[in-house]
């Protein structure tokens, strides 16, 4: 039987807010889940490395700088359409780079996208629950059908460990640091090309 990690006895103040006993600067949570958060922040704080890598690659590969011009235009760009534009610019501007370097750009792109983003998603946005063992949570994927009256709602229930979503963000710094590496390769082709 799941145990409610919320069911915690919150002090009030005098204007009605709760606070913990440890004082509103820091986040409420049962010890339980406290593995997991630390988890996913650090997911979240590697996948924004990610996302700078592929803004920086994009901006290299328009020859932009990074200033406002340039986060105007990479800043505003979901990660889908990114990695779709990298992969076209990838054509235009890898056709000369040694060492089969656009067949690497795309498999690493397909990976980001099949896999990585895949699995952050599922990770970021899916309901998380408690499980009976004290090192292990529950993650709900909520799949609403609509074929008629009434929606039916599937859920596909995955126990998760703290250590499994660490596994996705050290897969994720890998994909950073690959599509940094891919970036340096690039920049002394472009020298004597623009688009």
């Amino acid at each position: 039987m799941a145990v409610n990690p919320w069911d915690m006895h919150d002090k009030k103040e005098e204007n009605g807010n709760a606070t913990n006993e440890k004082g509103m600067d820091q986040v409420i949570l049962p010890d339980s889940l406290k593995s997991h958060a630390e988890a996913l922040g650090g997911l979240v704080i590697i996948w924004s490395a990610l996302e700078l890598q592929l803004s920086i690659m994009l901006g290299t590969m328009l020859d932009i700088e990074f200033t406002s011009k340039g986060d105007v235009l990479t800043g505003n760009i979901e990660m889908k359409p990114r990695l779709q534009i990298l992969r076209a610019l990838g054509v235009v501007v890898g056709e000369n780079v040694p060492n089969n370097w656009y067949g690497r750009l795309i498999l690493l792109l397909n990976t980001i996208e099949n896999d990585l983003c895949r699995e952050r998603n599922r990770m970021i946005h899916d309901i998380w629950a408690t499980t009976d063992l004290p090192e292990e949570l529950m993650r709900i994927t909520l799949k609403p059908k609509i074929l008629k009256q009434p929606v039916e709602m599937k859920m596909e229930r995955l126990p998760i460990s703290a250590r499994a979503i660490s596994n996705l963000s050290y897969r994720v710094l890998v994909a950073s640091k690959e599509i940094a590496g891919l970036t340096i390769e690039l920049k002394p082709s472009l020298k004597d090309k623009s688009l």
